[in-house]
């Protein structure tokens, strides 16, 4: 009996956990959500120089939105990678047969209903919601250019990487006053202070040694060779610096938020640099360092924020 009739005979919700624990890990997906929807309204708050910053009803809303776009997307890459994943990844949920294409789908249309049911409930910026998901949406498609985009992975992170900052603007809709605009210098820096991170993740996770490259899986180290490919996570890290420099004034932030990002983009630097130098040693070091320069950077503005304003609890 194949793995994939076995899988018939285990009831949906137990499958349902095996993809949601191995390939999406709510847990952290959910923390992620959060820790960006407050740093995000609690940005847009001080900037409207607020008496107060708040734990509210549109914190909840901002990060159940997002975490169920994040699992909708997720999804979506799902179908789009099916064919590389039974070549290179065969042990996954879906290749196996330890999940079905037709829980996937299923799993989309709850995320789906889910996330516009709690915008249609709360109609606070619902325009801004659609326009999230369509940009999902299309990312499933491949903008409709499957041959051109996914065939290339440069093309594919320039066209997929706006998701987190289409994601921020969602959440500072969420915190805006009448008549205050949307897009300003002010909200796209702090958009990318959440997308950089990110950006950075993506690439480290996908540069590896020359003697590691599996043939006929593209990252981007086999694109832009490994040190080119190594290079990008410390120009967006010194980008980060100077928006986090920028912010620092702009938000009143405490006199310890600078040195302390100085030092963690330092840091963040170091296993890039060692890599460039001995690839093959030190390939292992950059994904655990960009996740942990991203949850470094998650906490710190929200933080940050906290510590220099006044904060209420207004549920």
């Amino acid at each position: 009996m194949s793995a994939q009739q076995l899988d018939h005979n285990v009831p949906w919700p137990q499958r349902w956990g095996i993809y949601l624990r191995e390939m999406f890990q709510p847990g952290s997906r959910l923390l992620f959500a959060t820790l960006t929807s407050l740093g995000l309204g609690w940005g847009v708050l001080a900037d409207q120089d607020a008496t107060a910053l708040t734990f509210d009803g549109r914190l909840l809303l901002a990060s159940g939105s997002l975490f169920l776009i994040l699992l909708y997307y997720r999804l979506c890459d799902e179908f789009k990678d099916l064919d590389t994943d039974r070549e290179f990844f065969p042990d996954r949920p879906l290749p196996s047969g330890r999940v079905l294409l037709t829980d996937l789908r299923a799993m989309q249309l709850t995320a789906t209903g889910l996330g516009f049911g709690l915008n249609l409930l709360w109609p606070l910026a619902p325009l801004a919601f659609a326009c999230l998901w369509v940009y999902a949406w299309l990312m499933g498609k491949w903008f409709f250019l499957p041959e051109l985009i996914g065939g290339n992975r440069l093309l594919a992170f320039v066209t997929h990487g706006p998701i987190s900052l289409v994601g921020s603007y969602y959440v500072m809709a969420l915190y805006l006053q009448p008549g205050q605009a949307l897009f300003s210098l002010q909200s796209a820096l702090l958009a990318l202070w959440f997308a950089l991170p990110g950006f950075s993740w993506e690439v480290a996770r996908k540069t590896r040694a020359p003697q590691h490259e599996a043939r006929g899986y593209q990252i981007y180290s086999s694109m832009l060779g490994y040190r080119g490919a190594a290079a990008l996570p410390p120009l967006f890290a010194l980008v980060e610096l100077a928006i986090g420099i920028w912010l620092s004034q702009q938000l009143s932030l405490p006199g310890w938020f600078i040195p302390a990002l100085s030092l963690v983009s330092l840091a963040y630097l170091l296993p890039f640099g060692r890599f460039m130098a001995a690839p093959e040693r030190f390939e292992a070091w950059l994904k655990p360092a960009s996740e942990a320069y991203t949850g470094l950077l998650l906490v710190m503005l929200p933080l940050a924020l906290g510590l220099s304003h006044t904060v209420q609890w207004s549920f």
